[in-house]
């Protein structure tokens, strides 16, 4: 699996034919003035290309890591299928949107997300 796109957005979704639709998106941090800081709302938008032998039903793993390595939000895991199975030896692309929702960021620093497929 590869993510040639990662990106938070006040607002996304996925469309039926694989993109996404974002609004105000493509930032790559935050601004907080103060802490603890609460984020109402934020979405993860990523497209996943995914090898012939990841395309029949997989699961992949969002991990949120604090500046303390801790995590600040529980991991969560997706269940993923392309839009259209690629034919052959062809890679096939999967739209993946998470939504965040009252997100308590309670310290400065890095705060990342992992994404993995199987372990990895």
């Amino acid at each position: 699996m590869r993510v040639p796109v990662a990106m938070m957005a006040e607002y996304a979704t996925t469309k039926t034919d694989g993109g996404f639709y974002v609004v105000a998106g493509g930032f790559d941090s935050l601004e907080c003035d103060h802490f603890p800081y609460t984020v109402p709302h934020i979405s993860i938008a990523l497209k996943l290309i995914l090898e012939p032998v990841e395309q029949h039903g997989a699961i992949v793993t969002l991990r949120f890591i604090g500046p303390d390595d801790q995590a600040f939000v529980d991991a969560v895991d997706i269940a993923i299928r392309p839009v259209a199975p690629a034919m052959g030896d062809n890679e096939a692309v999967v739209s993946v949107v998470y939504n965040l929702v009252n997100v308590a960021l309670k310290s400065p620093g890095r705060h990342t997300m992992t994404v993995s497929l199987a372990g990895h």
